[in-house]
């Protein structure tokens, strides 16, 4: 079901869809009166209101197409909800998703925008996801990450998240996708938490003669040809067939555990129509409206790209959570809660905020406080609670900014400044003055730092805010790398864990590695990982007969029984000295296949590979 006024930024004009349109608006308003109130119009009845159309001037002119954004959210939940009623009546009681779009030029900044369409759905009905990144480097690093956490959250964490659309080749054929990337990338999306994934396109596709929009063939680069012809890439795809079904289980248990939350807020994201993607003219400016922030702007610059990237290179573990849909005490399991706030934001996201920060929880609250409501009436719930007023800073020659013992930073965007009359402490000021611009609130029991002003990812100083702020100190780390462009990911299911290093460089890599959790230590020394590359190391795998994997820094393909014992097949992935520590039941021997060291020491085997090598196996024998 194409989202069509995502892609042209244009409404249904159609009659029935202005009929549907006018049916929404009775029941949101109810009476004639109260909806000229919100408009500032002189309607005499409902069958008088067109759809919106033109350029967004006023804020009464944002209510009407926020009335027109959440209509199309509507209309669609009652499209779907009628798809799904249809063919439940032929007794199909087969699980029913529906596929997400968003990804433009290998980038998902717009693939919000899609998901905010689908805030309402039928019930027990599965979101699917595209995920194309077209070419896989640090610039899209965070980008699968994001969708998958928003589709997550959306889905109050009661659905997998599933990949119906992924990346298999190239449907433009001077976007050049290379095997190895894409490898590096189906990885990631193991460790990103895709729990089922469908390449697209996995086989290259002929048009019949004279159809197709560009030539005659669809997609290049994918697993087969048109003439069945096997890619590299195919041989990658079933090298990952085959370790999912040894590890699979323990992939799609697992989660990762984070403490800290950040958080999505849909009608930040509900703006086709006044940002077309393509074929329109930006219809809504801010300033026009007398608002501080451009919603497209700050939510790339500030949110996207700068805190969740940042967060992701800093290898901090996040979950993005929607307050309306989380109880307080779902909230209050993180120990720090990240709240992207601007001009608007509903009265029940902000008291459900409020409520966590009463709670004893820890917010961070920028660039700005809301203070007005969903549809941009007057709501300073946390503004009220927290005692604070705010009003734009004027008179300065430079847009920086010290904050906690951070000097000079540059910001971008409106400055803020504020105050408060409850218990407090400034923590920001604009760097040639003492005007304050960052405070740190006490309520409940809990407190909320408050910052006036943001930035855009650009200087290393940016990612020290963001860990400072995070107050992620060495303790809450649980991988420790010695390279910081690694990229790392820890999957825990109670039981066994999957370590994840990723590395989105042109580089090879070599880092020492040690994970701390539950009190154990692992040091799997230096691993080596390939420049667009990446290893997906078990740790705590319960083999057979009593015979455990405490860690590998390689991959574990295949566990095959055999008359003398059991054969333990390793794909080295690049890594030119794999170490292995297997706990043994009394008796048993472990035989490296290739030249390795071994050393034992209380029932736990040590092995360190000391040849370059790509499969190897380890042979579980009795001694003797």
């Amino acid at each position: 079901m194409g989202i069509h006024q995502w892609l042209s930024g244009q409404a249904d004009y159609s009659e029935v869809s202005s009929m549907y349109f006018r049916d929404f608006l009775k029941n949101k308003y109810r009476n004639i009166k109260s909806l000229n109130e919100s408009y500032a119009s002189s309607y005499k009845g409902f069958d008088d209101i067109p759809l919106p159309a033109g350029k967004i001037g006023s804020r009464t002119e944002i209510v009407r197409w926020n009335d027109c954004h959440a209509y199309h959210r509507d209309y669609y939940n009652r499209y779907l909800s009628h798809l799904c009623r249809e063919i439940r009546k032929y007794d199909i009681d087969l699980t029913l998703y529906h596929n997400v779009p968003g990804w433009v030029f290998g980038r998902a900044l717009e693939f919000p925008v899609c998901i905010s369409t689908y805030t309402d759905l039928p019930e027990n009905m599965i979101l699917g996801v595209d995920h194309i990144p077209e070419r896989v480097s640090f610039t899209n690093i965070h980008d699968d990450y994001i969708i998958n956490q928003m589709v997550e959250a959306l889905q109050r964490r009661q659905y997998p998240v599933f990949g119906a659309e992924l990346q298999a080749g190239t449907r433009e054929h001077n976007v050049r996708t290379f095997h190895n990337e894409m490898r590096l990338f189906y990885k990631a999306c193991f460790a990103h938490g895709l729990k089922g994934m469908n390449y697209y396109m996995f086989c290259q596709g002929e048009n019949p003669a004279g159809r197709g929009a560009y030539s005659h063939l669809f997609y290049w680069e994918n697993c087969l040809d048109i003439e069945a012809a096997e890619s590299p890439l195919y041989r990658d795809c079933r090298y990952l067939g085959d370790w999912l079904k040894e590890n699979g289980r323990a992939l799609v248990e697992s989660s990762i555990k984070a403490e800290i939350g950040v958080v999505f807020y849909p009608e930040y994201y509900s703006t086709e129509f006044a940002y077309p993607l393509f074929g329109g003219e930006k219809r809504l400016h801010a300033s026009d409206a007398g608002l501080f922030y451009d919603m497209k702007y700050a939510r790339e610059r500030f949110y996207f790209e700068t805190l969740l990237k940042i967060l992701k290179i800093l290898n901090i573990p996040f979950e993005i959570v929607i307050p309306d849909r989380s109880e307080p005490a779902d909230l209050l399991k993180y120990k720090k809660l990240w709240v992207f706030s601007l001009d608007s934001m509903s009265e029940t996201t902000q008291k459900r905020v409020l409520e966590y920060i009463n709670g004893g929880g820890n917010a961070v609250i920028f660039p700005l406080m809301p203070y007005l409501g969903k549809n941009l009436e007057s709501c300073t719930v946390l503004m009220d609670a927290l005692g604070i007023t705010q009003k734009a800073a004027k008179n300065y020659k430079i847009p920086r900014i010290d904050v906690s013992g951070l000097s000079g930073i540059n910001v971008e965007g409106s400055i803020v400044e504020l105050a408060s009359g409850n218990d407090h402490r400034k923590i920001a000021f604009l760097t040639e003055t003492d005007r304050c611009c960052g405070l740190e609130v006490k309520s409940g029991s809990g407190k909320a730092s408050v910052l006036g002003a943001f930035f855009g990812y650009q200087t290393s100083e940016h990612i020290d805010v963001i860990k400072k702020f995070c107050e992620y100190g060495e303790n809450s780390v649980k991988v420790h790398s010695s390279d910081s462009d690694l990229i790392t990911v820890l999957r825990e299911n109670g039981r066994e864990k999957i370590l994840f290093l990723l590395n989105y460089s042109p580089l090879d890599v070599l880092s020492h590695i040690k994970i701390v959790s539950d009190a154990e230590e692992y040091d799997m020394g230096i691993v080596g990982v390939k420049a667009h590359s990446g290893i997906m190391c078990p740790i705590e795998k319960d083999i057979k007969n009593g015979v455990k994997l405490r860690l590998a820094s390689s991959e574990i393909i295949a566990v095959n029984k055999e008359e003398a014992g059991i054969k333990i097949c390793f794909s080295a992935e690049g890594n030119p000295n794999p170490v292995l520590e297997i706990l043994l039941p009394d008796s048993y021997k472990a035989v490296c296949s290739v030249k390795s060291e071994t050393s034992e020491k209380g029932g736990l085997t040590k092995i360190k590979i000391t040849e370059p090598v790509e499969l190897f196996n380890i042979r579980i024998m009795r001694g003797g």
